[in-house]
């Protein structure tokens, strides 16, 4: 069965008809349809459409010789042009001039008629598959740690707002993960243990606590793939020598590990893939279903995540929850637990970690 792509649907008041065929006939093959029809009442409705446009994995215009004067051509293939976000346009006849003409189009009959064998899965797997290898997402950066959580808030917002309460699964690759935050308020004592002698100011633990449980927000509804590195201590205080502030960040890392085993003691196992990788997490990774990817460079010792980059082009944030699936898998496969969940072999493991780390 064909992967459920986004197809934006761009069309004018006098093709409804037309795109109502358009979008019956891409769900009847598997894709999900977007267009004007799902924008809600009271939205700002060109911000929505070009939100939409820029999670779409391609952008379908229906296109007519008389397209060439109505500005939403230009501008909404514009809009898409600037994303990256492959373009398909149905013509029915003679294209429009301008950008239009220097897109390779799938014609039809102005009917419709031979639209099944036009646009096919195949069609829609060529122009995605071609926009995966280009790497030309569009990205955006977020250079300190408050930065990185806003919008991180923001976009797994939006996913929850894109799908109707449905979330998107979250994969994460880092070495505690967003559920090694504290879901409790911020002046609980989680905070200062997790925290150690870096303390965060009540902004950033505010932003940090929206992150954790939004991440449990979509983590409940579609679940969670994380590849982590439990094992990972800091290096404050080692190069001075001083015993004393080892230990403790040996605490803060025992108290964040803690956080995380109660997240995966509390999920279900059907809903939690764990997979180990001692001393090879060089990044933050963050996905949303297939909405959104946030990568980070190593942590700054003293400011946290620095440099964040996000991206909403779907092609290329499906290549990369293609490509996490198959390491995690890869991962799993090379270390077996069996008759155990990886989600259990977890716990486990976390548990004998911070008796190593306390010396009990």
């Amino acid at each position: 069965m064909m992967y459920p792509y986004r197809v934006f649907i761009s069309y004018s008041r006098d093709q409804q008809a037309l795109a109502q065929r358009v979008r019956a006939h891409l769900e009847q093959i598997g894709a999900k349809p977007m267009s004007d029809a799902d924008i809600l009442k009271g939205a700002k409705f060109t911000d929505e459409i070009r939100h939409q446009i820029s999670c779409a994995h391609v952008f379908v215009p229906i296109l007519t010789s008389k397209s060439e004067s109505r500005p939403w051509v230009h501008q909404e293939i514009g809009y898409a042009m600037g994303l990256k976000v492959p373009i398909l346009p149905l013509a029915l006849d003679r294209l429009p001039k301008g950008m239009a003409e220097q897109i390779q189009a799938v014609r039809v009959a102005p009917d419709l008629g031979d639209l099944e064998e036009q646009l096919t899965e195949k069609t829609l797997n060529d122009a995605i598959s071609r926009a995966k290898d280009a790497a030309t997402a569009m990205y955006e950066c977020a250079n300190l740690l408050y930065d990185r959580t806003r919008l991180i808030v923001d976009y797994a917002q939006s996913v929850l707002e894109q799908t109707a309460g449905r979330g998107g699964r979250v994969r994460q690759r880092m070495a505690f993960s967003s559920f090694s935050i504290p879901n409790c308020t911020t002046k609980h004592p989680f905070w200062d243990q997790r925290e150690g002698s870096d303390r965060r100011g009540e902004e950033v633990r505010e932003k940090l606590l929206g992150e954790r449980r939004i991440m449990e927000q979509h983590a409940r509804l579609q679940g969670v793939s994380l590849i982590l590195d439990p094992y990972v201590l800091t290096d404050r205080g080692r190069a001075g020598g001083k015993r004393a502030q080892l230990k403790y960040d040996r605490e803060v890392t025992a108290a964040r590990l803690g956080i995380l085993k109660e997240f995966l003691e509390d999920m279900p196992d059907d809903k939690v893939t764990v997979a180990f990788q001692r001393g090879m997490i060089e990044a933050g990774l963050l996905m949303v279903g297939d909405w959104f990817v946030a990568e980070a460079v190593v942590p700054h010792y003293k400011t946290g995540y620095r440099q964040t980059i996000f991206t909403r082009h779907a092609p290329t944030v499906l290549a990369r929850v293609e490509e996490f699936d198959r390491e995690i898998e890869e991962i799993l496969s090379n270390n077996p637990s069996p008759g155990v969940s990886s989600r259990a072999a977890a716990i486990d493991a976390i548990k004998v970690i911070i008796k190593t780390i306390r010396g009990t």
